[in-house]
């Protein structure tokens, strides 16, 4: 007979052992040779293996290559320029507003048209590619190149190096394996930083609705 009392499991009326790897989930982390699309510098492997790299500060000095747009792109627009990809005639400007982020927000609503009203629309969804013009850095497929792109209007491949203007720093997720971090939107400018935890003002439980009084006051280490 099988039964559960007061969180302890009995078998046959005795109580069994739960084995050390039943007491938790072992994390399936992704193999090294893995590459993991996604992901900030998608050359970097994946989430679980992630291969060193420099964080960019003041005055770094960043060669202009086929091999790190990406990077050049996300520190030329968080230093306060212009990217735009060009395909034809038309122009693809790139953004930092992440819409995955804007809908979580709630910055993005729904609505209905009468014209088809079993359809759901939304009104910033539809600015980013594919439906419109906007891109984000982390989700280019492919690998851009330097000819397609401009920089405050100017072509990139005019450019031989770049100059970076702000100090950057690298956030990680308290849950290392499933946070969405600086693996997956990159690096920090410093004034994007507004201070640093000290210690904990305020704790719930989010199963029960009630304060955790044992972490309140604790000093974040």
């Amino acid at each position: 007979m099988f039964e559960i009392k007061d969180k302890v499991i009995y078998i046959n009326g005795e109580v069994y052992d739960l084995p050390v790897e039943g007491k938790f989930v072992i994390p399936n982390l992704l193999d090294e040779s893995y590459k993991q699309n996604d992901i900030f510098l998608t050359d970097k492997g994946n989430k679980d293996q992630y291969k060193s790299l420099s964080i960019p500060k003041k005055g770094d000095t960043i060669k202009v290559d086929s091999e790190n747009l990406q990077l050049l792109i996300h520190v030329m627009l968080l230093d306060g320029h212009k990217v735009t990809m060009i395909s034809g005639e038309e122009k693809y400007p790139f953004t930092m507003n992440d819409p995955n982020e804007l809908f979580r927000r709630k910055s993005m609503f729904w609505f209905f048209k009468r014209s088809n009203p079993n359809k759901i629309f939304s009104n910033i969804s539809k600015d980013y590619f594919p439906r419109g013009r906007l891109l984000v850095p982390w989700q280019i497929s492919n690998r851009p190149r330097p000819d397609n792109l401009l920089v405050d209007n100017i072509p990139i491949s005019d450019m031989e190096y770049y100059v970076v203007k702000k100090d950057y720093y690298w956030a990680m997720g308290d849950n290392r394996d499933d946070s969405l971090d600086s693996r997956y939107w990159g690096f920090i400018p410093r004034d994007y930083i507004l201070g640093e935890a000290l210690f904990s003002w305020f704790s719930i439980n989010l199963d029960t609705g009630f304060p955790r009084f044992k972490r309140i006051g604790n000093v974040i280490h």
